[in-house]
């Protein structure tokens, strides 16, 4: 049986209860959930492969750290799935499994909310513009890999980062009752 993850970003607390039951209903079973504490770090490290694609998308992804520091706080969820797939197929029943979690986090939030983040005085600091350098943000709520090699990599950091952290189904619970990853 391998292991794959998915990585709940901090805006996505307030669905977490969803975002489990979707799981549950899925052929995946939860191999452990740990709490991230340091969103920043972690963007950096697990979208470094997607910066290399353009400079757009290294601003994109820096934008909705920084949205959802700014508005819920630097803590995400880090959650350890586990299936009985080769790695090709589990990529792609993580995907969809991804793509089935934010349709439903979309249709709840992005079609009532359009967020614009001054880039100069959230990305570029420091650059002194007077014209403001606005772009449109989307709440993404959650990653997962989208190959083999950004899971292989993923997966180094968070076992150095993740190492005794394992939450308890307590805590689980907490976290989904109050709608918050600060337990």
């Amino acid at each position: 049986m391998e292991n794959t993850y998915l990585l709940l970003h901090p805006s996505s607390a307030r669905y977490v209860k969803l975002i489990f039951d979707e799981i549950h209903n899925s052929d995946f079973e939860v191999d452990g959930v740990y709490r991230i504490d340091d969103w920043e770090e972690t963007v950096e490290n697990v979208y470094a492969s997607s910066y290399k694609k353009s400079s757009t998308v290294k601003q994109h992804v820096k934008s909705q750290a920084y949205i959802n520091m700014a508005l819920f706080g630097e803590h995400g969820l880090l959650v350890l799935l586990r299936k009985e797939e080769s790695y090709d197929e589990l990529v792609k029943s993580t995907l969809n499994l991804k793509f089935k979690i934010r349709d439903f986090l979309y249709a709840k939030t992005n079609e009532l909310i359009t967020i614009y983040i001054d880039l100069n005085k959230s990305i570029y600091k420091g650059q002194n513009s007077k014209e403001a350098n606005m772009d449109k943000i989307f709440l993404s709520f959650i990653h997962c890999p989208d190959s083999i090699n950004q899971y292989k990599q993923d997966l180094q950091f968070f076992c150095q980062k993740m190492r005794g952290k394992k939450l308890s189904d307590l805590e689980i619970d907490r976290m989904i009752r109050y709608q918050t990853f600060l337990i």
